[in-house]
C-alpha cells in the first residue's frame, strides 16, 4: 500500500458486506472470509494509484445499482477522512475486467457525494472470483 492512498483505510475495515444483485452478506473482522476478501482486495490494490475522481454519487441511483451486478462494501466503526472527504463506508462495484474504480463514500448514512478512483496495476479478476467462491 502507498503512504497517503485510499488503500490505507481498507485494512480499518469493521465489516465488509458482499451485495450480489441486491442481496447482502456480511462479515466482521476476524472472520474468515472477512480476512480472505481483504487479502483479496489487497492483492489487486497492490501497485495501484489513486487518481482524480470526477465520479459524483446519487444515493437513490446507488442504491438501485446495487440491485444488479457484484458490489463490495467496507464498513468503518467511527467516520474516516481522506483528502477532506468524510465517509463511513466505501463502496465499489467488482466486475472481472475492471482495471480501475470508483469508491463511493457513504457519508451520513447516504451515498451522496464526489468518489474517490483507484486505478490498478492488473485488474479485478481474483477479487472477483475471490467473492464469487465464498457467495457459494
Amino acid at each position: 500500500m502507498q503512504s497517503n492512498s485510499i488503500t490505507n483505510y481498507f485494512l480499518k475495515a469493521s465489516a465488509i458486506t458482499i451485495i450480489e444483485n441486491g442481496t447482502k452478506t456480511s462479515y466482521l473482522k476476524g472472520d474468515d472470509k472477512f480476512e480472505e476478501i481483504l487479502s483479496s482486495l489487497s492483492k489487486i490494490t497492490s501497485g495501484s494509484h489513486d487518481m482524480p475522481a470526477y465520479g459524483v454519487s446519487l444515493d437513490k441511483d446507488t442504491k438501485k445499482a446495487t440491485e444488479s451486478g457484484l458490489w463490495l462494501e467496507l464498513e468503518f466503526k467511527t467516520p474516516e477522512t481522506f483528502n477532506e472527504l468524510p465517509f463511513e463506508s466505501l463502496l465499489f462495484e467488482v466486475s472481472a475486467n475492471y482495471e480501475g474504480f470508483n469508491l463511493i463514500r457513504k457519508n451520513n448514512n447516504t451515498y451522496d457525494g464526489r468518489c474517490f478512483y483507484l486505478n490498478l496495476k492488473g485488474n479485478m479478476k481474483h477479487l472477483f472470483a475471490t467473492l464469487k467462491n465464498i457467495s457459494k
